[in-house]
């Protein structure tokens, strides 16, 4: 399945979705969503480097792009730009070659279903995995979300674009608490 979204050859700081926007039309796969990870015939592949162009720091500390890796579901990375997060992005970057071939994600701030809907949160997002541009559409649940590639792809960046976003009902900023990529299992290696 495919989706016509405009050309994102690159996520960099100074892409706006206006400028994006104005790109012409190209082909996004649309991701596969899991009923669960496979933890069978899948480990866990974790970044060693991430960042985001804008992120909310307040006097209870940093709701920094490290908080979507830290596995712990009640803190979170959350946007400080204006509105609900469109056209922001998030990148992960891995030490080493890394073949993914899942991603899961925790929407929105989990910390309580309270901030969970106080919060916005992620509808639609650009993926780009290697050279190959996914789009993954979220539900506006408080469940983990996992997504399967199409095939697997060798990597040492993943970086997401938001789309769209579900409104918060207090507050525009949207957050994330956990983003895990998933590489398979090779023949003989442990499961932990």
């Amino acid at each position: 399945l495919f989706a016509i979204y405009h050309q994102i050859t690159t996520f960099d700081k100074d892409a706006t979705i206006s400028k994006i926007l104005e790109s012409k039309p190209i082909k996004a796969i649309l991701m596969e969503k899991l009923d669960e990870v496979p933890y069978d015939t899948l480990t866990e592949a974790v970044p060693a480097a991430s960042e985001s162009y804008i992120s909310l720091y307040n006097s209870n500390g940093s709701f920094d792009i490290s908080m979507c890796t830290d596995k712990n579901s009640a803190t979170c990375w959350q946007e400080d730009a204006e509105g609900n997060g469109i056209g922001e992005t998030l990148t992960f970057k891995f030490s080493e070659p890394e073949t993914i071939s899942a991603i899961s994600i925790l929407n929105g701030k989990q910390s309580s279903e309270k901030s969970f809907v106080e919060n916005a949160r992620a509808r639609t997002m650009i993926v780009k995995v290697g050279n190959k541009l996914y789009l993954m559409n979220l539900e506006d649940i408080k469940d983990k979300q996992t997504f399967k590639l199409t095939t697997p792809i060798e990597t040492t960046e993943i970086r997401f674009l938001i789309l769209s976003a579900y409104p918060g009902n207090v507050w525009e900023d949207l957050a994330i608490s956990e983003v895990e990529f998933y590489k398979e299992t090779l023949q003989g290696e442990e499961v932990e």
